[in-house]
């Protein structure tokens, strides 16, 4: 017996027993259980070991860097000794003369149309004897706008502390050899029927090459008393162009002014379409911002197809006119000349010119743009609605313009004179296309129609 109980005994101390068995079955649950546990301590440790480790290798030696060459001090730029400055009188005198000079030119220049619309028979070498005369004489109706007379045939001789200076340039005529050798854009740029719609036309993203030829026949194919309206790209053809996004290969520089095309070509005059001969009938604007052109088409009385092209923001000027947006037209004789300015109190003479600009642009608002008035006209002119509606434009933007305008004292008297001038000239444009007295002595009236009565049929 006692020798089985020290086997038993020897065997059970050999093997794992249930206690042992039950501590492995712990130890593989606590593992299952904080194995993150475990994993973060074995990460502790390594890390701890890790700075040790760098802790104890030494450093290396630093490599001293070699010093770059030093750059040679280059000597400063020798400055040119300026020029002394001009005494304070000097300078003085010198800009009164300039402002003398360019005011007397600009003067004559309104001088000049005035002959040309007052004389519209007269060829342009007649106008320019007309206008060499008229300045000999010491005349001028810009500066002496208050008795000189186009039209008066009395003495020659000037009044009494009024003349032009002797060292006032004179007009040029537009034959002369000076315009001869002038550019293009200047020749569209100093002409006031054009220089606003060039000026424009430059803005806009369309440009095409405009030559000498070309802008010689649109100004010499401008009737008297109109002006561009918008300058462009045009093609015409017997067939209905198609629409594209790039200028066709026919397409060329063209203008259109109130009452008629002008389409230049090289080598020869100028195609001449009139206004009234052409039917508008639609607009391709491009719908993607990046299609920035867009063409206005018409169709032409003798069965042609005509499109204009331009940008997106002027295209509709081909169609509804420049009437509400245009800044400069050229003189017309139904606008008086506005008062010239440095001949002091001006404030007052401003002030007289604004009440009298706002005066003739209400009366002809009130004798042409009521209700009746406009049914008058649209009775007389109905035929050509679109020539009615462009001339419209340019009455109703006169009387917006005297509405909003700028203040003596807040803006500048050549400012103040401008606006109310442009506004002016707007108006008398409307009455002048229209073959209406400026700015009216009673309004439209309409003239009722007869009934039919049984005459009319026997």
């Amino acid at each position: 017996m006692a020798r089985k109980r020290r086997r038993s005994r020897s065997a059970g101390a050999g093997g794992l027993g249930p206690f042992g068995i039950f501590l492995a079955l712990a130890a593989i649950g606590v593992l299952i259980k904080y194995w993150w546990v475990l994993l973060i301590v074995l990460g502790v440790v390594g890390l701890t070991v890790a700075i040790v480790h760098f802790a104890r290798t030494p450093t290396l030696p630093v490599m001293a860097r070699s010093p770059k060459p030093a750059r040679p001090v280059e000597p400063p730029p020798v400055m040119a000794p300026r020029s002394p400055a001009l005494a304070s009188e000097d300078l003085a005198d010198q800009m009164r003369a300039t402002r003398q000079v360019r005011h007397i030119r600009d003067m004559q220049e309104w001088d000049y149309e005035w002959i040309r619309l007052t004389h519209p028979e007269k060829s342009s070498r007649e106008l320019s004897e007309i206008a060499n005369t008229h300045f000999a004489r010491g005349r001028s109706v810009g500066v002496n706008y208050e008795w000189a007379s186009l039209l008066d045939s009395g003495s020659d001789q000037p009044a009494e502390g009024v003349g032009v200076s002797p060292e006032a340039p004179k007009r040029v005529p537009p034959d002369t050899d000076h315009t001869a050798q002038a550019e293009p854009g200047e020749l569209l740029a100093r002409d006031p029927r054009t220089m606003w719609a060039w000026a424009d036309y430059l803005e806009g993203r369309l440009s095409l090459p405009v030559s000498d030829e070309d802008a010689r026949h649109v100004l010499a194919a401008i009737p008297p008393g109109d002006h561009v309206e918008i300058f462009g790209a045009a093609a015409i053809g017997a067939g209905l162009l198609g629409a594209t996004d790039t200028l066709p290969h026919e397409a060329r520089f063209a203008a259109r002014t109130f009452d008629r095309w002008i389409l230049p070509y090289s080598g020869h005059p100028a195609e001449i379409i009139p206004a009234s001969s052409t039917r508008h009938y639609a607009t391709a604007k491009p719908v993607y911002v990046a299609r920035w052109m867009a063409q206005s088409n018409f169709a032409v009385a003798d069965g042609r197809h005509l499109r204009a092209y331009s940008d997106r923001i002027r295209v509709d000027r081909f169609d509804e006119g420049a009437g509400r947006c245009i800044l400069r037209l050229p003189d017309n004789p139904f606008a008086p000349v506005p008062p010239g300015l440095g001949t002091g109190g001006e404030d007052a003479l401003v002030a007289d010119y604004i009440k009298s600009v706002t005066h003739r642009v209400r009366k002809a608002q009130a004798n042409y743009g009521a209700n009746d008035a406009r049914l008058a006209l649209h009775e007389t002119y109905g035929e050509n609605k679109d020539r009615l509606s462009r001339a419209e434009n340019y009455l109703k933007c006169a009387v917006d313009d005297i509405k909003r305008h700028p203040r003596i004292g807040a803006e500048t008297h050549k400012a103040v004179v401008s606006h109310f001038r442009n506004a002016d000239l707007k108006a008398a444009f409307f009455c002048l296309a229209l073959g209406l007295p400026y700015p009216g002595d009673k309004p439209l009236s309409r003239v009722l129609k007869r009934p039919p009565t049984p005459a009319d049929f026997y």
